[in-house]
């Protein structure tokens, strides 16, 4: 050629270009190229270094962590859809009879009367312990509910409750009785605040009108008219095979001495009463010292 071997670039030689031109853009290619490959490697090293350290650091045991779980801050749930709580004193007061009876009052209108003994089973004595009865007519219906109280109960003794039905719908009758005691409301007394004494019921008469059953007795106290003044007299009536069938109650008054002529009358005349067969309870209250 016109330029024979002499060198591109030099004198008398080809002008640059060409294939000459491309080497540094190869050079700058793979020097990028390079750079990213080890950009990546470094990437991805880090990543699982950063994953070691997570696993593998040491926990500061100063650091506070919430542990894992529901908040707790409000504090637990405690209610309950549980109708009997566990009672206290293992539930020491028991119900031991029960019974009612439907009749008709003066007027021919539905009347009924129920009575219920409980007895303090335990070893201790009991004061204010609440009970609930929940009286049914036919196919499950609530006519009413009536709620009585001990006051003060020793170990061995028993206290009977009732009351007569006026005023509710007894259109069907009582059907049953659910006697509900409360033995978790009920206090443990401390013996040595309890004063000492007893009743003695003697003399009962039972005698029925056109309209109502009186009760009469004798009631002798053995506690001081400072300690117990106004005790709570409960009657239970019952039939000539010994089932109850009803129950009234009144109160005694101590005013100088401790005895008295009680009186407690009926409402109306419960009937197949046994005069012989009827029984006087006296609860002393809540008694302190």
């Amino acid at each position: 050629g016109p330029y024979g071997a002499v060198p591109p670039g030099m004198p008398g030689g080809p002008p640059p270009g060409g294939d000459s031109n491309r080497t540094p853009l190869f050079v700058v290619l793979g020097v990028l190229g390079a750079a990213a490959v080890v950009l990546l490697i470094f990437l991805l090293a880090g990543g699982g270094d950063d994953d070691d350290d997570e696993t593998t650091a040491p926990r500061n045991p100063t650091e506070t962590t919430e542990p894992d779980g529901p908040d707790t801050t409000e504090g637990p749930d405690t209610t309950t859809d549980d109708p009997d709580p566990q009672p206290q004193g293992d539930g020491d007061i028991q119900v031991v009879d029960q019974g009612f009876s439907n009749f008709e009052d003066t007027f021919g209108d539905p009347a009924g009367s129920f009575g219920f003994v409980l007895e303090n089973t335990g070893d201790n004595i009991l004061q204010s312990v609440e009970t609930q009865v929940v009286i049914y007519g036919s196919n499950d219906r609530v006519i009413t509910t009536k709620d009585f109280t001990i006051g003060t109960i020793r170990p061995g003794e028993r206290m009977g409750f009732g009351d007569e039905m006026y005023g509710e719908d007894l259109q069907d009758g009582i059907e049953r009785l659910e006697i509900q005691v409360r033995n978790d409301t009920a206090s443990l007394a401390n013996p040595a605040q309890i004063p000492e004494g007893s009743f003695e019921v003697s003399g009962i008469e039972v005698e029925s009108d056109d309209y109502n059953t009186q009760v009469s007795f004798d009631l002798t106290s053995t506690y001081s008219v400072d300690d117990v003044t106004y005790p709570s007299i409960y009657v239970i009536f019952r039939n000539s095979s010994g089932d109850i069938v009803g129950a009234a109650w009144g109160s005694a008054s101590f005013e100088s001495e401790p005895q008295a002529s009680v009186e407690v009358t009926t409402y109306d005349v419960i009937p197949d009463i046994d005069p012989d067969a009827t029984e006087v309870y006296v609860d002393p209250g809540y008694l302190w010292s």
